[in-house]
């Protein structure tokens, strides 16, 4: 460590000694610099300095304690950040904070609150891509302002849910002089659909007993006849996503708990059973105190 910009001799900590520069838990004060050496961590923990080339660590942190930490951050601030990441680089693949494991029981980024209503363990604001399935155990809303009391009240509503991974495509058409009408549905249905396709048809403005699928789906078009020339028709098609992605990650509605989740439940409390049985409460025991 040396002062400002002296160009003297770095100075060893000895014992060393916690940066608690705010607003952030682990930093270095304004001018301060390190350097990259390796220390014997000992028993309290190591630490490597920064550089400007290479892949090099500004922090580096390890822990090869069973249930240890390889780098804490602690803010006590009514505004604080325990742990801060920033890619300042304006171009190029960067990520403000990573997360990698190597265990297949592992999680690589994990974050909790205590449940209260308006804590989070994890918010985004932006965009969000997830590549791989998506499992809620809650609902999955959009929420909004109130369209009529934006200052004090939200408004939500909720995805529809079923046992198969489904696309759903509506629309309305108007009946020919034969009172027949042929749908067109998008360029990419048969591409991205396979059956068993359902079908619905609404009648719009007169009765018409004898409407019917007269041509089911082929290529990207169906045909309705038996209606009243003039007349709309409201209808809406449900397939089942087919794509390659799909084909090669098949979902399943019904599975058996992995061995190490058998005799614990993601809402014991349902089941008149305590919390100590959740399998949130098993992997957060598992995290060490902070």
């Amino acid at each position: 460590m040396r002062p400002g910009d002296s160009t003297g001799a770095y100075t060893l900590l000895s014992p060393r000694q916690a940066l608690t520069a705010a607003p952030y838990a682990l930093g270095l004060r304004p001018g301060a610099r390190g350097r990259q050496q390796w220390h014997d961590p000992g028993p309290s923990g190591g630490s490597t300095g920064l550089n400007a080339s290479g892949t090099t660590y500004g922090v580096y942190g390890e822990s090869r304690s069973p249930s240890g930490r390889g780098v804490y951050g602690l803010s006590q601030g009514t505004s604080g950040i325990g742990v801060f990441g920033y890619a300042t680089a304006t171009s190029g693949t960067t990520y403000g904070v990573a997360g990698a494991i190597n265990s297949p029981d592992g999680v690589a980024v994990y974050g909790w609150s205590p449940g209260l209503s308006a804590q989070y363990a994890g918010y985004f604001r932006g965009d969000v891509h997830v590549t791989g399935d998506l499992s809620v155990s809650g609902s999955k809303p959009f929420k909004i302002d109130h369209l009529l009391d934006p200052t004090n009240r939200y408004l939500y509503h909720f995805a529809q849910e079923g046992p198969e991974v489904q696309n759903v495509y509506n629309g309305v058409v108007t009946l020919d002089a034969s009172g027949e009408a042929v749908v067109t549905l998008p360029a990419y249905f048969s591409a991205l659909n396979t059956g068993p396709y359902r079908y619905q048809l609404t009648l719009i403005g007169a009765p018409m007993p004898n409407l019917y699928v007269a041509q089911e789906i082929q290529g990207n078009t169906f045909r309705i006849a038996g209606g009243v020339p003039g007349k709309k028709v409201s209808w809406e098609v449900t397939a089942v996503r087919n794509d390659p992605y799909l084909r090669d990650h098949p979902v399943w509605a019904e599975v058996d708990k992995p061995a190490d989740e058998k005799g614990i439940y993601l809402y014991p409390q349902g089941y008149g059973r305590p919390e100590t049985m959740g399998l949130d409460y098993q992997r957060h025991a598992q995290l060490p105190e902070r």
